[in-house]
């Protein structure tokens, strides 16, 4: 969370997560607004790309009094069991002081988004002000059974320059509209100019949900070669340039997403230890290589999952750990099709003394 002033703030390639059940409603993902009441605040020119963000509290990403902004290229899970959840919110609040710049000239481009929880929201915002918006090429996937918007568009069509290409599906509830309070995609098509090349469909991601949380396109995903020729982001999460034909979402399906790929990752190369304490262990690794393209990297500790992590991440802090003790570390990367490298592996004891620290959640980058 960020407030105050700032003029061309990028946020990228960062992985934040929370265990289930860890995260409370005062645990955001990433969020640039207002905050400090008396003081005007401004954000001029901010970038939010390429982040993941899994299983946070009630919002994944979102901004207020910011203008000229770009979210993109983002991908968001979110399988905790509360309700109330937005995937991406601008605004994300009211502005709370007479001189904070009002919110306009956003874009909301090429996200990857897949929710099983209680009631949410895909794309969204609190108190929604300005123009200039455009929603496209966003792929949104609700496996939950309660009542969800695929996005909340209620400003004056004129404040919309573009809402088109997009993917939303909600197979498992009867309580599902595209756009809130407008019904089905159809209804909301013939009520306004938009989102008539968008559609209702499987995006078929590779494996959403834990531990792999990898949303890239199946093959015979509907969303592919159905963004927006022009508007779509001009990369993507893997930053591979687009092709003419631009998928929704935040990954482009260069090879076919996975039948093309003929051999696992390599080996996280010098796997090591960087710092000890009594409670936490860091280490860091090199990048491994893919033919297609690595995704992330899954960490494991005494052969137990504790965290997958993204690309750009080749460190992790593991934290609450006992004194004195003796942990096992593995570190293995996997590509858009799944494949899983070769393991790398090491041994580190903490230090005598200290106490338990708090949890597993994470931020990386």
């Amino acid at each position: 969370v960020s407030h105050g002033n700032h003029t061309n703030f990028v946020i990228e390639d960062n992985y934040i997560h929370e265990d289930i059940g860890a995260a409370t409603g005062n645990c955001w993902g990433i969020a640039i607004d207002p905050g400090h009441g008396m003081a005007a605040e401004a954000f001029k020119g901010l970038i939010i790309r390429r982040n993941r963000v899994v299983n946070v509290g009630p919002l994944a990403i979102g901004c207020a009094s910011c203008t000229d902004a770009i979210i993109e290229n983002n991908v968001i899970v979110h399988e905790q069991g509360f309700s109330f959840y937005t995937a991406i919110s601008v605004p994300d609040k009211t502005r709370d002081a007479s001189g904070d710049i009002p919110t306009t000239n956003v874009t909301i481009r090429s996200n990857s988004v897949y929710i099983n929880a209680p009631a949410s929201i895909g794309i969204g915002g609190v108190a929604p002000e300005g123009a200039n918006y455009e929603i496209v090429s966003n792929a949104i996937y609700y496996a939950g059974t309660a009542s969800f918007d695929c996005m909340s568009a209620p400003l004056p069509a004129s404040s919309y320059d573009a809402i088109d290409n997009n993917l939303c599906y909600y197979p498992n509830t009867a309580s599902g509209e595209w756009e809130a309070g407008s019904g089905s995609l159809a209804s909301w098509q013939a009520a306004t100019p938009f989102d008539d090349n968008s559609l209702v469909g499987n995006p078929l991601f590779v494996s959403p949900s834990s531990p792999l949380y990898n949303l890239s396109l199946q093959a015979n995903s509907t969303a592919i070669n159905r963004g927006h020729l022009t508007l779509s982001a001009r990369d993507d999460f893997l930053k591979r340039l687009r092709d003419s034909q631009p998928d929704m979402g935040a990954f482009e399906n260069i090879t076919g997403g996975g039948p093309g790929d003929s051999s696992p990752p390599t080996t996280p190369g010098n796997l090591r230890v960087t710092a000890v304490t009594s409670t936490q262990i860091n280490f860091n690794w090199d990048a491994s290589t893919d033919d297609v393209g690595v995704v992330g990297y899954r960490v494991y500790r005494n052969n137990a999952l504790i965290a997958s992590v993204t690309s750009a991440t080749l460190l992790y802090s593991d934290t609450g750990l006992l004194p004195s003790t003796l942990y096992n570390y593995k570190v293995s990367a996997y590509d858009l099709s799944g494949k899983h490298s070769i393991n790398a592996s090491i041994n580190a004891t903490t230090a005598p003394g200290g106490s338990p620290g708090c949890g597993n959640g994470v931020f990386e980058t």
